[in-house]
């Protein structure tokens, strides 16, 4: 499923016709998102290593410490941020405007009680022996919580307005600023304060400068005075639906930070992080461009279930097409591809490789499926779905008694996701087209099989250390039976889904289908 299949069915998709005075199609827009989502992606990588090489070398260990403990109180704040609410404004139809005076009024009163709970932590931690020496950036980290209220909304209202090359080139921007910020303050000797004011403060203005400096905007006069909240129940419900599912994953957090250490030690929790990381940073960067860019379109079409069943099909064709296939060839191909990415040092993670691509895939399965039922107004469900998923990764810890291994333990998150997305797909099934399944979900894991059965005779991956050509190799001959078995054994699947974008060009000529 590729990035033009998506965009051309979104244009397809509009029934209604576009206001005169809109300046691009969402065919153009989607393009635009996709583009400046990917652009961004690289310069955050590009960048961010670079600082990483100079950081290492300039703030101390007991920094880093000292910075740690401060982000993880502002963790537990941000559990409660105004951006759960702000981001309602992405569930109205095309043609309902948000209030975004009302938001900027919630926005004032929450962030200000964040801030006020901030500065209170940040006065009880002078009275400790133990947190006195994070109390001052405790008090700094608070009035980043104040900043973040017209950031959020900054950011919602571009979202909102499908202004993605604002909303990107503001963020990078965003990102310079907080490396220099961190390197310089760490070149005065003061690592940690470098890094609480460059992600706690700094992150927190360009977008609502650019919002009420650059383009001017302004609430309503009287904006400050009490919100009326029955006005505001829609928002509100939805901000504390979505903060209840965010507090459910923090519990799982804390409940993980607290049983791994005792059962596997830090060693082996390295050796799972980094089998997760070979999974997350390749095909799970690229399914959040995906889910990032084009989630904002689908709000905009749930009053009508015909368009909304067509957009979110392309949605699930779009992630499973990538994921399950990927995943397939990462378990394969795993120790292979991880001595090209990250060289000898890390053979013992090679058994984790196989049931960390196996439960990635899932939770990304669990991830759409929820976006699914969130971008179609049921909320409750979709936090229903991220309860049940962070209750089976809850539940994996349990698992570790049995075998107290770190291959226990994926195995384990793997079958519990499992479970979430049999759940998921019962939950969405109303919502989506005839067939839905054999047209999505089902030919992805059939020709991923396939062709990892093939690969797995034809090409052993038992040769790790033959590299990069060894790798690229596996990859081509994986690639070329997933397109063999789709065409022998879905072609109708396909012609179907070709007719429906009006494709016919190289590829359905490529595959042999029937114009």
């Amino acid at each position: 499923m590729a990035e033009s299949e998506l965009i051309d069915a979104l244009d397809r998709a509009d029934v209604a016709p576009a206001p005169v005075s809109a300046r691009a199609t969402p065919r153009s827009r989607l393009v635009a998102g996709l583009t400046w989502a990917t652009a961004y992606q690289a310069f955050e990588l590009a960048a961010t290593f670079a600082a990483m090489l100079i950081t290492a070398r300039l703030i101390p260990p007991g920094e880093y410490g000292r910075a740690t403990a401060v982000v993880a109180v502002l963790a537990a704040l941000n559990t409660f941020s105004f951006s759960a609410f702000a981001s309602h404004a992405l569930q109205l139809p095309e043609h309902v405007d948000a209030d975004w005076t009302m938001h900027w009024t919630a926005g004032f009163y929450f962030q200000s009680a964040l801030f006020i709970v901030c500065e209170l932590c940040a006065c009880a931690a002078w009275f400790s022996p133990i947190y006195r020496n994070i109390a001052l950036l405790l008090h700094l980290a608070g009035i980043g919580l104040l900043f973040a209220w017209p950031n959020q909304l900054a950011i919602t209202m571009l979202y909102r307005e499908l202004n993605f090359a604002r909303l990107k080139m503001i963020s990078a921007l965003c990102m310079i600023a907080k490396l220099t910020v961190t390197i310089g303050v760490a070149l005065s000797g003061h690592g940690a304060l470098g890094i609480v004011l460059a992600n706690s403060v700094v992150s927190c203005i360009p977008f609502g400068f650019d919002l009420i400096v650059v383009r001017g905007w302004r609430p309503n006069v009287g904006w400050w005075r009490w919100p009326e909240w029955r006005k505001y129940a829609a928002p509100a419900r939805f901000g504390l639906q979505r903060m209840l599912g965010s507090a459910i994953a923090g519990v799982r957090d804390a409940l993980e930070a607290a049983v791994l250490p005792v059962t596997l030690g830090f060693g082996s929790i390295g050796l799972v992080s980094r089998a997760n990381a070979l999974y997350g940073t390749t095909v799970g960067r690229l399914e959040h461009i995906v889910l990032d860019t084009v989630y904002p379109f689908l709000p905009r079409a749930n009053a009508d279930a015909v368009q909304y069943g067509r957009r979110a099909l392309l949605l699930v064709q779009a992630v499973c097409f990538l994921t399950l296939p990927a995943a397939v060839f990462i378990a394969l191909e795993g120790p292979g591809l991880s001595r090209v990415l990250y060289g000898q040092k890390w053979i013992a993670a090679d058994p984790l490789i196989l049931p960390a691509a196996v439960g990635g895939a899932l939770v990304s399965v669990v991830g759409l499926l929820s976006t699914v039922l969130l971008a179609s107004g049921r909320t409750r469900q979709s936090v229903i779905l991220d309860g049940l998923a962070a209750a089976m990764m809850a539940a994996a810890l349990a698992g570790i008694a049995t075998g107290r291994t770190a291959s226990s333990y994926l195995w384990w998150i793997a079958g519990g996701q499992l479970v979430s997305a049999t759940a998921g797909v019962v939950l969405v099934h109303e919502l989506m087209p005839h067939r839905w399944l054999w047209r999505s979900i089902v030919p992805s894991m059939i020709t991923s099989a396939l062709a990892g059965w093939l690969l797995s005779i034809a090409h052993p991956a038992g040769v790790p250390h033959a590299g990069i050509v060894h790798v690229a190799a596996a990859g081509f001959l994986f690639s070329v039976t997933v397109c063999a078995a789709l065409r022998l054994l879905f072609g109708r699947v396909l012609i179907e889904l070709f007719d429906a974008l009006s494709w016919r060009g190289w590829p359905r000529r490529l595959l042999l289908l029937s114009a």
